[in-house]
């Protein structure tokens, strides 16, 4: 894995290592312990763990970024209490993650992982760099958290609802067992708008579960918009007491209040607490606070840059000319790390897995009346006792050629990916190169070649019995020729594909209806129709292109 931030300028050496030994006095309640002894590895001042929250806010972007895809208003927005939960609050050991007097921290919220990874990480359970890899595939840290994949993960969580429940059950588990640990569930506001919130809550009351702590991210937002509006939840506060809890509320970005509640003694209390954290959306970074459109939408590099110089972290996280800002230039395209091979090269089995099952959707409606044909000619022949190829040595030929098209696809598709050329969809993330590509395709339509290979795939017979030979030779040489003449139909059409999306099944099923239309009309005149669409859509990429390019006039 990259040293992604190694040697990087004026970051404190304390976070440089967050799981280093620190000797201090043990002050309010315990947490990152050594579970065999009993002795404090590590404790932080109030002041540190604002510092640390808000380098956790600036690694959330880098991570955010880096995979392209994630949900960066939420994650932003509990930090504070993550920073808390996992460095002051929480009794937990790193080397011993499944202590069974640890305290538990579930995340109901499961798409909020990258704050728990931090979380994580800062308090030694994993390497702080390693965080980067989010949402890779094969990387333990998933889009939502997977407890069997990364130790310190408690639960799988993602379904919205269901945390409370989850933790509810813990909780009532360790009061069972007589264990003093506590259990923390952190949960959204929008999430309140689930039923089963309000089963667990009941049941938590019912058990007089004083040893669970439920935390409202109370930022206001959810994906569809402001939560009083999508469906109002207030007052939040009464329904959780009519239902027996103690409820308090405070101001989630104040690290003293934070601190005070979640570390008071609950011991005999016999009610359950909520914490409701009022938070803003999107916490520190200008342009993302209170706006709910950050809710599932990571940033691009300009505005992870610009969200690091809101933090006044950029040069504490990427020093100007370090290491670091070099790599991350590279990390935080929509193309795969560099030097993660081991992840990337996964991705290479599954692309060319569907070029080819794209391939043969491709070659099916001109290859199987051929094949079949050839069937019935074989049959009829062995019948008499002569000799000839099988069928599956036809099909051999067309499905050779269909493989080498894949993985000719496949490979361009990965290397365009590693050059960070495609999006998230797999799309030419360039409109210059799209409008290029709808261009080339739009210019084939017209030539010599597409005119052959069509009236070919038009009237296939005639090819067929004017080329066969009855040897195993011929007759794969035949397949390899017809299917030559179905690529060269084909080719353009679905080079398209990069400039749409690979993975765009709109286009996919549009461009296999155009391919089939243009089977069976009787002139080039469709062909030609498609070309000009095609251009005139290229035109238009490379115009939009161009005009967002623009420079600004000046005032």
């Amino acid at each position: 894995m990259l040293a992604l931030f190694r040697g990087r300028a004026n970051v404190p050496a304390r976070f440089a290592n967050p799981s280093a030994a620190y000797a201090s006095p043990l002050e309010g309640p315990m947490a990152i312990l050594d579970s065999a002894t009993g002795k404090l590895i590590r404790d932080y001042s109030i002041e540190e763990l604002i510092d640390a929250a808000k380098l956790m806010r600036g690694y959330d972007l880098v991570a955010l970024c880096a995979a392209g895809s994630g949900h960066a208003g939420g994650t932003l927005s509990i930090m504070d209490v993550t920073a808390a939960l996992y460095l002051k609050i929480a009794n937990h050991d790193p080397g011993n993650p499944l202590w069974s007097e640890r305290d538990r921290i579930i995340w109901s919220g499961g798409h909020k992982a990258p704050s728990l990874y931090l979380g994580l990480a800062f308090a030694g359970f994993c390497k702080l760099q390693d965080v980067m890899l989010l949402r890779k595939l094969g990387s333990p840290f998933q889009g939502h958290p997977h407890w069997l994949k990364l130790p310190g993960v408690e639960v799988s969580t993602g379904s919205l609802g269901q945390g409370l429940s989850i933790a509810v059950g813990v909780a009532l588990a360790g009061k069972l067992n007589d264990k003093n640990y506590r259990t923390f569930c952190i949960m959204g506001d929008g999430e309140q708008q689930e039923g089963e919130i309000w089963e667990a809550a009941m049941e938590a009351a019912h058990y007089k579960l004083e040893n669970l702590v439920g935390i409202v991210d109370f930022n206001r937002l959810q994906i569809d918009g402001p939560v009083s509006e999508v469906m109002n939840i207030d007052p939040l506060e009464e329904k959780y007491a009519s239902f027996g809890w103690d409820v308090v509320r405070i101001n989630g970005h104040d690290m003293a209040q934070i601190l005070n509640t979640l570390s008071a003694n609950r011991a005999g209390a016999g009610k359950p607490l909520l914490v409701v954290a009022e938070t803003v959306k999107g916490k520190g970074v200008s342009f993302m606070e209170n706006v709910a459109g950050w809710h599932g939408k990571a940033p691009n590099h300009e505005e992870m840059i610009q969200g690091l110089r809101d933090l006044g972290l950029l040069d504490r996280i990427l020093p100007a000319g370090g290491v670091g800002r070099a790599v991350v230039e590279i990390l935080c395209r929509p193309a795969l790390a560099a030097g993660q091979h081991a992840v990337d090269l996964i991705r290479l089995p599954a692309m060319l897995l569907m070029w080819c099952a794209m391939a043969l959707a491709m070659m099916i409606p001109s290859a199987a009346p051929m094949i079949m044909t050839y069937a019935d000619i074989a049959e009829t022949a062995w019948r008499k006792g002569e000799r000839v190829a099988s069928p599956l040595v036809l099909t051999g030929g067309y499905v050779s050629v269909w493989i080498a098209f894949a993985v000719a696809a496949a490979g361009l598709q990965w290397a365009l990916a590693r050059a960070a050329l495609l999006d998230r969809g797999m799309a030419t993330a360039s409109g210059l190169l799209s409008g290029a590509v709808f261009v080339l395709a739009g210019a084939y339509q017209f030539s010599g070649l597409k005119h052959a290979c069509v009236t070919l795939c038009r009237a296939p017979f005639a090819f067929f019995f004017a080329n066969w030979t009855p040897t195993s030779d011929g007759v794969f040489r035949l397949g390899v020729r017809q299917g030559l003449y179905c690529l060269g139909c084909c080719w353009a059409m679905m080079l398209v594909m990069f400039a749409v999306g690979v993975m765009n099944v709109v286009w996919m099923a549009a461009l296999g209806v155009l391919m089939t239309l243009e089977k069976v009309a009787t002139t080039m005149r469709f062909s030609r129709a498609i070309g000009v669409a095609f251009i005139a859509i290229g035109v238009a990429f490379v115009a939009s292109s161009i005009v967002a390019h623009w420079p600004a006039a000046a005032p």
